[in-house]
């Protein structure tokens, strides 16, 4: 009988359904090696950010190299309707673009899980699946748990994957060999960046690493706007051959389109923990896999930035301070270090804290933000005490190198003036 009367259309009604449908399958070959390029949030929320979508990350997609696409939700801000432009856009990156569902793409009208994703399913297909491609099961899930509008009229959602859901994820993964890689697609995230606030979390993650125990998994998500890598184990009650390893993934719209523009009239979009707005390339081998970061209009080189000290300062602003490091991909697992003026290099410790570049970017153009940015607290960041040599009058030039989870070097530079 299709949807109930939604704002955004829903599914039309089929009519009379036939008892038995038929499906063709064509012979493929498995590829040994492929790459996926993943990214969260694009979240046009009107015609000119989809204007954004379009002019700042179509292209470089469709030259990224990537087999496929993996959009991890919040494919729209609300407004449903943007999906048809969407897709008309997206498919000029030349490649199939797999898209879970997020707390934006929900038909809120619904009232509730009944026909909540109605809209998204008759413009995108399933909220959840699986496909295979390679040696690695994708397991593409829906753990928005939509409840409706609250006593003062807000809406309402947690994350959570529901019993259902997880009975279907146990039925895949017996007819899935146990040497495969599993990589999960979500939308909000299993564990969040700080706290177990219901709607950054997911509620029911401890039966899902039952199910998925003594396998090696990879979580992508996204929701947060900002680059977290976790790498967790037994602490949660993981049990697997390694680490469980998740990847809040890079969005596309950073801080929901807003920063300063640049001479394409794009706004910066730097995400909150002053990583660029970008995507992730994740290069797999068989069962195993490599991740590397890619920020929108920047250079394949660019992994890290030094952000403090940074342009022209006084010797006495940084003395006894912290030099301060953001590698916008890295994890606990990366190992960095600096030097100054080609001396001798000098180790850096993980730290956790916001990322001054981006604190700097809110003080100097906060009209260019929406209301209620700030800079989120992030684990990629690296300090070390401001060597001596750095408080001397003059332009120095501090190096920095790093080696990644995936024993990959990536190296970058910083100049400051010191008065």
């Amino acid at each position: 009988d299709g949807s109930p009367g939604l704002r955004f259309g829903g599914i039309g009604p089929t009519g009379p359904l036939p008892e038995l449908l038929e499906f063709g399958l064509l012979p493929a070959e498995r590829p040994a090696r492929f790459t996926v390029a993943a990214f969260g949030d694009p979240q046009p929320r009107d015609d000119q950010e989809l204007n954004y979508v379009r002019d700042d990350a179509v292209a470089e997609l469709a030259s990224s190299g990537a087999d496929f696409a993996l959009v991890l939700g919040d494919v729209a801000y609300d407004t449903l309707s943007m999906y048809t432009r969407y897709r008309e856009i997206t498919g000029a990156i030349g490649m199939p673009v797999w898209h879970v569902i997020g707390n934006h793409d929900i038909d809120f009208d619904a009232g509730s899980n009944r026909h909540g994703r109605d809209t998204f399913r008759s413009v995108f297909g399933a909220n959840r699946y699986s496909f295979e491609y390679g040696d690695v099961l994708f397991l593409m899930l829906d753990n928005v748990d939509y409840l409706g509008y609250d006593d003062v009229g807000r809406r309402s959602y947690r994350g959570m994957l529901r019993e259902q859901q997880l009975r279907w994820i146990g039925n895949v993964l017996r007819e899935v060999p146990e040497d495969r890689l599993v990589v999960l697609g979500m939308h909000i995230p299993l564990f969040a960046w700080n706290g177990e606030t219901p709607n950054v979390n997911t509620g029911d993650r401890e039966e899902l690493f039952r199910i998925l125990s003594g396998r090696r998994v990879l979580a992508l998500t996204g929701h947060i706007h900002m680059i977290y890598h976790h790498l967790l184990g037994e602490e949660v009650g993981w049990t697997g051959p390694d680490p469980f390893h998740q990847l809040i993934t890079a969005t596309l719209s950073g801080t929901w389109w807003g920063g300063p523009e640049d001479d394409r009239g794009i706004p910066a979009a730097t995400q909150r923990d002053g990583t660029p707005n970008g995507y992730h390339l994740l290069s797999f081998q068989g069962s195993h896999y490599r991740e590397r970061f890619k920020g929108l209009g920047f250079d394949a080189d660019a992994q890290l930035r030094v952000e403090f000290p940074a342009g022209e300062v006084s010797a006495d602003s940084i003395r006894g301070r912290d030099l301060l490091v953001n590698v916008f991909s890295g994890s606990a697992g990366n190992v960095v270090e600096a030097q100054v003026n080609g001396g001798p290099w000098f180790p850096l410790e993980n730290t956790t804290g916001p990322s001054p570049f981006f604190e700097a970017l809110l003080t100097t153009r906060p009209e260019t933000f929406g209301e209620n940015i700030t800079a989120i607290p992030t684990n990629h960041l690296w300090r070390g005490s401001i060597p001596e040599a750095l408080l001397e009058p003059g332009v120095h030039r501090i190096r920095v190198r790093t080696v990644d989870l995936y024993g990959v070097l990536h190296e970058g530079s910083g100049v400051v003036e010191v008065r």
